[in-house]
């Protein structure tokens, strides 16, 4: 009875956060537009790109880097591993940042949109789940 009672639990708590849940592997893959020079970026240099500090690929075509939805599962996750903050954490810093005439990067709805983004836009840098199509784009590293 207390397995059944703790089963109906779990099953109800997925009801209420359906995007919270995560089976099975939930990484995430940086993807690039396929014309970028690079072949592969660390956790700090993405971490640099996603904080508008760097801004341009070593060829000089500025970098674009683009987030999911602020209140997305996957937005969080990036989030977490490279700045050990939520998205909303970062609130303050792109405030400072307005000030000084640099945006945040640009926000899009889906792992399909950025895809779509990614390949269309020179320069252009995404993440999306991992086993997302991602036509021709350029996988330039893995997250857990």
């Amino acid at each position: 009875m207390k397995r059944a009672r703790g089963f109906f639990i779990l099953l109800a708590c997925l009801a209420l956060f359906p995007r919270a849940a995560c089976f099975g592997d939930c990484g995430l893959i940086v993807i690039a537009n396929p014309r970028v020079p690079a072949t592969s970026l660390s956790v700090p240099d993405l971490a640099a790109i996603y904080l508008r500090r760097v801004t341009v690929w070593s060829d000089g075509q500025p970098i674009v880097p683009v987030n999911q939805g602020t209140g997305s599962v996957i937005r969080k996750r990036f989030s977490v591993i490279l700045f050990k903050e939520p998205p909303v954490a970062l609130d303050d810093y792109w405030n400072r940042m307005h000030f000084q005439g640099q945006n945040p990067p640009l926000v899009l709805g889906s792992d399909r949109d950025v895809v779509i983004f990614v390949n269309k836009v020179p320069g252009a840098i995404g993440y999306v789940r991992k086993g997302t199509p991602i036509e021709s784009a350029k996988i330039l590293g893995r997250l857990p």
